[in-house]
């Protein structure tokens, strides 16, 4: 036997033993994908059909009513049950220095934003990995099946041919439906993240304007709610080291308050008020948060929180 003979069988016998993992792969690909569309069903009937929230609505309320009511206002809004829960952490310590709640909401909206990126992308690998295994699926029997063509055994070839017309159409099903889940997903997660990103501008922007009155702020920090607090100080103190040492320009250190005005409009409209939370955190972000890391977000915001789009 040639060297040659000898590395095409090597190479025939790890091909063929890799067809019973694929099969294997493609059945529990099938079962996930059958899975996340159970979980898209309830999700839609559980949150997205009850997330009715007018945001510009909400955001109006909250400043025309005193400080203290901002969080009975979020919770008998619209928002989705963790939505509520990110906005109250961040409304029960407003008592917080400027910088560090700025701080704290970041944390918030990036843990919100990790998790729906988490969903996304089981996905988005599916719909990757789909057509790939099937592919493999399809070439891996059609050797053994073009052999046996030769030699005249139609029984061996159709029993080939059905494996991988069978893997194929697994691998391209799966891939199709989780590509249309990733796009649903996409969709609600980018609605999510800028309302909750302008809600948090106008709880800072609140937040700012009573402290100038001299209002007592609260301040619950309890559990990870403590946790997160400790990272948003250490951010804030870096920003601030930043600042001493000259890394970040003069204009650089003006307070929330140097962009309420434009948030004063995010009552007027739709289209004004995106408009308005768009410009008005990217404005906050050019002016105080040059030296800033908070955790990974951005990924589903059309207005990142951040104008670095820090990830």
């Amino acid at each position: 036997m040639s060297i040659s003979d000898y590395l095409s069988g090597i190479m025939h016998a790890g091909s063929q033993i890799m067809q019973i993992p694929t099969i294997g792969c493609l059945i529990v690909l099938t079962l996930l994908v059958s899975f996340c569309v159970g979980w898209l069903v309830v999700e839609f009937f559980a949150e997205r059909r009850h997330f009715k929230i007018n945001h510009v609505e909400t955001i109006a309320r909250m400043r025309a009513s005193d400080f203290s009511s901002i969080g009975d206002i979020i919770r008998e809004s619209a928002l989705l049950a963790d939505q509520k829960k990110r906005l109250l952490v961040v409304v029960d310590n407003m008592g917080l220095r400027d910088d560090e709640l700025y701080a704290l909401a970041q944390i918030e909206i990036a843990k919100g934003e990790r998790m729906y990126k988490r969903r996304v992308n089981l996905t988005d690998m599916i719909s990757k990995i789909g057509p790939m295994l099937g592919l493999m699926g399809t070439l891996i029997p059609l050797g053994p099946g073009i052999v046996a063509m030769g030699q005249g055994k139609v029984e061996i070839l159709s029993q080939s041919l059905l494996i991988a017309f069978d893997t194929t159409i697994l691998g391209l099903v799966s891939a199709v439906v989780a590509m249309v889940i990733s796009r649903f997903r996409k969709t609600w997660y980018g609605q999510y993240s800028t309302v909750m990103r302008s809600l948090f501008m106008c709880i800072l922007d609140e937040a700012e304007a009573a402290r100038e009155k001299g209002v007592q702020l609260p301040f619950q920090a309890e559990g990870h709610t403590r946790k997160d607090l400790e990272r948003a100080r250490e951010q804030a103190a870096g920003r601030d080291t930043a600042l001493r040492n000259g890394h970040v320009s003069g204009g650089n250190a003006a307070s929330l308050h140097d962009y309420a005005a434009q948030g004063a409009m995010i009552a007027s409209g739709p289209v004004q008020d995106a408009m308005a939370a768009s410009t008005a955190m990217q404005a906050r972000d050019a002016q105080g948060a040059v030296d800033f890391q908070p955790p990974e977000v951005g990924a589903f915001a059309a207005a990142p929180f951040g104008a670095e789009g820090r990830a």
